[in-house]
């Protein structure tokens, strides 16, 4: 029987397959169900074991939710090992209950306030069928059944002459299996969830938190609440998730008082929440997101029960990307599943934006904080080519092999630089996305690289930039405003700044394990302790660092008296703050200096502004709409030097100020964009590889780029090296500091950095 665990391997988590490290870049999925039979093209899965794909994820129902769905895996795993006889499989098993299951057991369903479960049609990898009610994802007694039927697969899975080559299971549920709920939990004048399954979830996390009805009347300033029977917010208290923003954004239409009265139904200040008020909202959402994290946690804890730790757990979970941060569930708890012993790793696609020739693929999960539990992040490489519909060809302007091959390319430089997992993804039923014979050629090759990287003496990345993101955060703020403040930078500006960067969540601060960087950006850090204040100041303070405040890091203490208050953002900054709760647009130019931090950038381009192209094939994108603030903090402290101020009131849009600890910038805009930060990077002492707009992925040993537009390219290296190109297997540069060479728009280029670890 075949074993499989992650350990860490010269700095750096890697899957050790029978005691031997494994590259798990190149692995595939792809769909082969097709109205109830399968659609299997041998040749074509022979051809992927030939360019070195090893691991296939194969998807499988339960019986327990379609007969005979056992008997469909055993047939497509024998037809996939007659093609690659030593591939490796990762099952990804639906635990989707049967349709019976809902009728059976309503109050297990996601139920609105006025009593209702609606049907849904529940579509995933292998059926698309109508259900009575949606299941909940927190209720126990799906969970239960579930976990029955998940070992009962595992008996009929262990024996099977063929369950040697099985290393992991990897679970699916809800939506497209990717755990998010088909109904909204506020829609046509309804919101839930009410049933019996959430408000015992809601209960246990209540339990968990507060222990006491007496701490819980305390955090929710309510003499009436109890653990037993918690109050689920009522429509009105959910305005600042969604409506606050959908009123604000067409407030040209308004007049001065419909203004004012729409800033606040009171249970919002602007498009935050009101926890000084309604602290069981944040209660409420940041409960729902926990719930279905603690049932992954459930099946994969069966799972390494079952096999005494030596398969691989994993789910969909963690989506900052084209997600929405309510009602999804799938966000809030990342850190709940990191930090169990249970599960191995996290999946997410990219986001679907910004993918084509010239852009790049921007991920959706804070994936240094899994490596520092010796976890991993796998992104699922759903990468679009030149075999797409016409759709899809135009939407992301990928029409050649060529381009397929240098978006391909580019994604994989992408993991080859931050260590990530990854696998394949053919949506085409029975297979045809990657058949091609350059794409073949292409997987070969990256095979032969991904064992290399492996081999490495130090696998550590060595960057200078750290993201910090929050978890709580996102349920504190109006989800388009997440989106600015989380979704935007990665999506469109991230890889173009020039230097690679690692990405956390900010409870990591505190962890003597996390390396220290040069300057830090805290993008959504809203929600902080007094604790976690202490630790964030006392990282920076290691090293003078340079920290980077985007628009109201800190605003929030939930310990303090006053919780929702600048004093709060000016106790973590260290920059005396004021505020305005009226409505702000937030572009901004840069003041004119004649030296130090941002006096190299223009004096007439606007910053503060989402202005990249938007080319999306989903409605959840972030997309260039109005951007403002409300309310807008800005600097009040005659200490902190103004850099930039805003279009629209000249207030200070960019301070600075060197603090007794660190040096503290403070930006009041929710969008960052890719030359602040470069600039930011340059006055921290960062190493800056690539000045230019290009797409750039970096470590110490591995450098990725992608021309955003054709021509001459100057890469700077931090010390002297050598450049090795690996596709072309020809050397740019040897012991040289500073090399040009020139690229046609969308070509990708990937080097070895020979000698250049710092």
């Amino acid at each position: 029987m075949a074993t499989a665990e992650i350990k860490d391997l010269n700095g750096a988590p890697a899957v050790f397959i029978d005691g031997t490290p494994f590259p798990f870049t190149q692995a595939i999925t792809v769909r082969t169900h097709s109205e109830g039979g399968l659609l299997f093209d041998k040749e074509y899965f022979r051809a992927l074991g030939r360019a070195g794909i090893r691991i296939f994820y194969v998807t499988c129902d339960t019986d327990w939710c379609e007969q005979g769905s056992m008997e469909k895996f055993r047939a497509e795993c024998e037809m996939l090992l007659a093609a690659v006889p030593d591939a490796y499989i990762l099952v990804r098993i639906g635990l989707h209950p049967p349709a019976s299951f809902t009728e059976k057991h309503p109050e297990e369903c996601f139920t609105y306030d006025d009593g209702s479960a609606p049907p849904v049609v529940l579509a995933n990898e292998t059926f698309v069928k109508n259900y009575p009610h949606l299941y909940s994802e927190a209720s126990s007694v799906w969970c239960e059944e579930a976990r029955r039927a998940l070992l009962e697969s595992c008996d009929k899975i262990d024996a099977l002459p063929f369950a040697d080559r099985v290393i992991g299971f990897f679970f699916a549920a809800g939506g497209t299996s990717e755990w998010y709920y088909l109904l909204d939990l506020e829609a046509g004048g309804r919101c839930g969830d009410r049933s019996a399954a959430f408000r015992r979830a809601f209960s246990a996390y209540l339990k968990e938190k507060y222990g006491t009805d007496e701490n819980l009347r305390a955090a929710w300033r309510d003499e009436t609440a109890t653990i037993a029977d918690p109050k689920i917010p009522p429509l009105h208290e959910r305005f600042f998730a969604k409506q606050f923003d959908l009123l604000y954004q067409g407030d040209y239409e308004m007049e001065d008082d419909e203004l004012s009265r729409a800033a606040s139904n009171g249970t919002n200040i602007g498009s935050f929440l009101d926890v000084d008020k309604y602290a069981d909202v944040l209660d409420f959402y940041r409960a729902w997101h926990i719930a279905t994290a603690k049932s992954q946690v459930f099946f994969a804890k069966e799972i390494k029960k079952r096999y005494h730790g030596t398969k691989l757990t994993g789910a969909f979970y963690g989506s900052y990307g084209c997600t929405d941060f309510f009602n999804g569930s799938t966000a809030g708890g990342v850190l709940e599943i990191l930090d169990s012993d249970a599960v191995d790793f996290l999946a997410a696609p990219g986001v679907y934006v910004n993918r084509g020739p010239g852009g790049f693929c921007g991920q959706r999960e804070m994936f240094d904080s899994f490596s520092l539990r010796n976890k991993m992040f796998i992104v699922e490489e759903d990468t679009r080519t030149h075999l797409e519909s016409e759709h899809f060809r135009a939407m992301f302007d990928c029409y050649t092999a060529e381009d397929s091959v240098n978006i391909l390319k580019r994604d994989f430089g992408r993991n080859l630089c931050e260590n990530h997992a990854a696998w394949w993804y053919d949506h085409h039923v029975g297979g045809g996305r990657y058949k091609c014979e350059g794409i073949y050629r292409l997987f070969a090759r990256q095979a032969e690289i991904a064992k290399q990287a492996l081999l490495l003496p130090d696998r550590r990345k060595g960057n200078e930039i750290a993201l910090i993101y929050d978890e709580e955060s996102i349920h504190a703020i109006s989800n388009q405003s997440t989106k600015e403040l989380v979704e935007y930078f990665r999506n469109y500006e991230v890889a173009r700044i020039g230097a690679g960067c690692d990405q956390y969540f900010h409870n990591d601060l505190a962890d003597p394990a996390m390396p220290d960087y040069k300057l830090y950006i805290f993008f959504n850090t809203l929600v902080l302790t007094a604790a976690e204040r202490e630790a964030i100041c006392k990282k920076l303070a290691k090293n003078n660092a340079v920290a980077l405040w985007v628009y109201a890091s800190g605003v929030i203490d939930m310990q303090a008296q006053e919780r929702f208050s600048v004093k709060n953002i000016e106790k973590l900054t260290g920059i005396r703050m004021k505020a305005d709760f009226g409505k702000h647009h937030t572009k901004y130019t840069v003041c004119e200096r004649t030296g130090g931090l941002f006096s190299r950038l223009k004096r007439d381009k606007i910053y503060g502004v989402n202005d990249r192209p938007v080319a999306s094939n989903i409605l959840v994108a972030v997309k260039n709409i109005e951007t403002f603030a409300a309310p807008l903090f800005y600097a009040d402290d005659p200490e902190a030097e103004t850099l930039a101020k805003f279009l629209t009131n000249g207030l200070p849009a960019l301070s600075y100020k060197q603090t007794k600890k660190f040096r503290s910038v403070f930006c009041g805009s929710k969008i960052l964009n890719a030359d602040i930060v470069r600039e930011a990077a340059r006055f921290a002492g960062c190493h800056i590889w690539l000045e230019s707009d290009d797409v750039l992925y970096a470590s110490q040993n591995y450098l990725c780029i992608h021309a955003a537009e054709a021509g001459e390219k100057t890469v700077r290296l931090p010390q002297q090296s050598s450049l090795f190109e690996l596709y072309e297997q020809k050397t740019y540069a040897r012991g040289a500091t500073e090399v040009r060479f020139a690229m046609n728009k969308g070509e990708t280029k990937t080097f070895a950095v020979l000698g250049g670890a710092r």
